[in-house]
């Protein structure tokens, strides 16, 4: 009875730890961007100079949003779990597990090398004056997906916190990405390369900034 009694804390305990985040791991199609090995490949660097402190590292990534978080473990006790668990906290809602310590773990990354934008040369010289694309209806039809993240950008964007900005950008097949940022420029950057680690080399153009579409429609 008591050895019973003890298991079930036990078990209780690693519920209320979050050791179960190994299910966490993320798994699906998902294309290695430029955006997304830059965001590894600053995560491995980063490692070199904490191998000395921290035992275990983590990275997360939100494939809707591309929100990429990394975290670090300091104890050597379940040291992958507690870096995991402390990098999908802070990437939030929707986040997966990319990478633990230096190895991918994602299921279904398409790591080829191969990276074709199929930006028509002509679009080129149409460059807003940040040097940002923005989205034309000649570019691509927009998609029930599209219309459904870009209902979810416009709860956020409509009701923005002060000195805030948010921007939402798109390609071809319904993908899309989101960011916030003070600086309205730093927003519109994040927003696409949100969109385009997960795109699969579908080029991403800006669409909305605050709340306003920005195409020609």
């Amino acid at each position: 009875m008591l050895s019973s009694v003890r298991t079930l804390i036990a078990c209780t305990i690693v519920l209320i730890s979050g050791c179960n985040s190994t299910s966490k791991i993320g798994s699906g199609p998902l294309f290695y961007s430029p955006q997304l090995d830059q965001a590894y490949q600053e995560y491995l660097h980063k490692q070199q100079f904490k191998d000395q402190q921290y035992s275990s590292a983590a990275l997360a990534l939100n494939p809707k949003t591309g929100r990429i978080v990394s975290a670090y473990a300091t104890s050597r006790i379940n040291s992958n779990s507690t870096a995991k668990r402390h990098a999908l906290k802070k990437c939030g809602k929707g986040c997966y597990i990319f990478a633990i310590n230096k190895k991918i773990v994602w299921k279904g990354v398409d790591t080829s090398p191969e990276y074709k934008s199929s930006i028509d040369p002509a679009r080129m010289l149409e460059l807003d004056q940040d040097g940002i694309l923005r989205y034309k209806p000649s570019d691509f039809e927009i998609t029930q997906s599209h219309k459904d993240s870009f209902s979810k950008y416009l709860s956020k964007a409509l009701f923005k916190e002060e000195n805030q900005n948010h921007a939402f950008a798109i390609s071809k097949p319904g993908y899309s990405g989101y960011a916030q940022h003070s600086d309205s420029f730093t927003a519109k950057i994040e927003a696409l390369k949100a969109c385009e680690i997960i795109s699969f080399g579908h080029p991403c153009f800006l669409y909305a900034l605050n709340g306003q579409t920005l195409s020609e429609e």
